[in-house]
């Protein structure tokens, strides 16, 4: 199997999955955020999480610059710099954090990564 079909798998899975999350529980997820920002592990892991997920990305899919497989490859580029940043800059990434910290900026994140994990599902599993 194709990496970028198992990508595209994963991804959908995750998008869809914690946007489903995200829209259901935006209390929850104000809260998280609220604390990730005071808390200096929370806000290390989250970094970390993203670096890790880029780079994966990143190295598997590094070569797909056509089609729909070239928003894997934007997707893995964008988490290498977020995770990167929030780890050299992580007082900057909380003041980010607390500027974005709405409902409605949630609703919206939330049904435009239901739209792409779906999108992602059907490419990867269709």
């Amino acid at each position: 199997m194709d990496s970028t079909v198992i990508l595209a798998q994963v991804l959908g899975i995750m998008y869809f999955g914690m946007s489903l999350s995200l829209l259901a529980n935006k209390k929850f997820t104000l809260d998280f955020v609220e604390e990730m920002i005071k808390s200096p592990g929370l806000m290390w892991l989250s970094g970390a999480i993203a670096l890790i997920m880029g780079a994966v990305i990143t190295a598997v899919n590094n070569s797909q610059f056509s089609g729909w497989q070239c928003l894997i490859s934007v997707i893995g580029g964008l988490a290498l710099i977020e995770g990167l940043y929030t780890l050299i800059f992580p007082k900057s990434t909380a003041s980010l954090c607390k500027k974005w910290n709405k409902t409605s900026l949630y609703t919206i994140a939330g049904i435009a990564g239901i739209i792409l994990g779906l999108a992602f599902l059907y490419k990867g599993f269709m």
